[in-house]
């Protein structure tokens, strides 16, 4: 069964303004590097992970991660959002007892009980990148115990790795990104077949593309 987070979701027009409004880290990237995401930002200016459920006493909430490309380098950020807020109890004269409230579809606001933290600011593409690797990977291993179960959602183009495979990176057996140079990974790791043919596959791709460039009349 599919669980929909449509209505979960923050509009990205509120995460701009989260971004527009925070204070920004020091642009950590090099020249060469802002350069890249400057070319980068035509095709791509932001990717997501997957969302994750949490079952935990005070908590059943869903979570993911996201990068989002802006003038000072990229962010990456987390959204988390609670559907059962706690609030006070009625019929609790002093208002101390707080008790679960499960919110309907018809209650669920965007902008109602979203935490975005501000993970990393002023980040290359590809450090913005490992932290949503290593967060998608590591996130059901690390906390087992709190029930964490991935989303089954079809995130597309929006996904890091969707993203990160049309930038030229490659992912090992680990799940962490790599650069590439005419295809090859830079770097130590071990690599599945199909990633190695993606890596293959953009490299012609580019190739195509400037062969065709090349050929047209001027």
């Amino acid at each position: 069964m599919k669980f929909s987070l449509k209505k979960w979701l923050p509009d990205k027009k509120d995460s701009k303004k989260k971004l527009l409004s925070a204070k920004q880290d020091e642009d950590t990237r090099t020249p060469l590097q802002k350069e890249e995401d400057a070319k980068r930002s035509k095709r791509h200016n932001y990717c997501r992970t997957h969302a994750f459920k949490m079952q935990k006493i005070d908590f059943h909430g869903v979570e993911y991660m996201e990068m989002n490309e802006c003038s000072s380098g990229w962010v990456v950020q987390k959204y988390i959002r609670d559907p059962f807020p706690l609030v006070p109890d009625l019929h609790d004269e002093n208002r101390d007892k707080l008790l679960p409230v499960t919110l309907s579809d018809s209650d669920m606001r965007e902008s109602d009980f979203i935490d975005i933290i501000v993970v990393k600011e002023g980040l290359c593409f590809f450090e913005a990148m490992k932290f949503l690797a290593r967060y998608e990977v590591a996130k059901p291993q690390v906390e087992k115990s709190l029930g964490v179960m991935k989303v089954e959602e079809d995130l597309g183009s929006n996904h890091y790795l969707y993203v990160g495979h049309d930038e030229a990176l490659i992912f090992d057996q680990q799940g962490m990104p790599h650069l590439t140079e005419k295809g090859r990974p830079l770097g130590n790791g071990r690599f599945s077949e199909e990633e190695l043919g993606i890596a293959a596959a953009v490299v012609r791709r580019e190739e195509e593309k400037k062969a065709a460039e090349m050929a047209k009349p001027y």
